[in-house]
């Protein structure tokens, strides 16, 4: 308040603004015994061209390969769940039973919690869920899912089903996220 009757005194205009604070976010490896998806999904308008983006992790946070999906015209609501259906399909070739999945969308996750996700998708979910003990929803936020956000802006250039997949870490995935790494958010 001393600093506004300063500035007033010297009639000086000002505004207030908002302040951003800090907020200190981490990014885990999944379970000893589980496979780590961290998915996101993009489109470029809403709608518009979409892609989806998964990378696949283990317990030792090594990169076992990287997905991305060219998903044709769709909203970014579409491509969040389909990057998720896609990850859990292509997780099967590691024969890890317990699936952890990582997303910055918190809606997607309740509709996968609560089935209620497009009915387009139903089918897929069915066929991929059934591989898997247990499934593990995690919401973490955009500043430690930055590999699998690079990969789905990466497929909303690629044409509709065009599926790219590299086993590893993909040359063009310039930096990942790292296990005791503190990373920020401002809000």
């Amino acid at each position: 308040m001393e600093d506004f009757r300063i500035l007033n005194y010297f009639k000086v205009k000002h505004r207030s603004c908002k302040v951003s604070s800090p907020i200190e976010v981490r990014w885990d490896p999944p379970f000893q015994d589980e496979i780590m998806i961290c998915c996101d999904g993009a489109s470029l308008g809403n709608p518009g061209p979409a892609g989806a983006g998964v990378t696949f992790w283990d317990a030792n946070a090594a990169v076992l390969g990287a997905l991305s999906v060219g998903l044709g015209m769709q909203t970014n609501y579409f491509a969040e769940v389909c990057a998720i259906i896609y990850g859990a399909m292509l997780a099967k070739r590691w024969n890890m039973q317990k699936l952890c999945v990582q997303s910055d969308s918190m809606s997607c996750i309740q509709a996968f919690q609560n089935d209620a996700f497009p009915w387009q998708l139903r089918q897929k979910w069915r066929l991929a869920r059934n591989f898997y003990s247990s499934i593990r929803f995690i919401h973490k936020y955009r500043e430690v899912n930055f590999s699998a956000d690079a990969s789905a802006k990466q497929a909303c250039l690629l044409a509709e089903d065009i599926f790219e997949f590299s086993e590893g870490r993909p040359i063009s995935m310039l930096s990942v996220e790292w296990p005791g790494e503190v990373y920020f958010r401002f809000k």
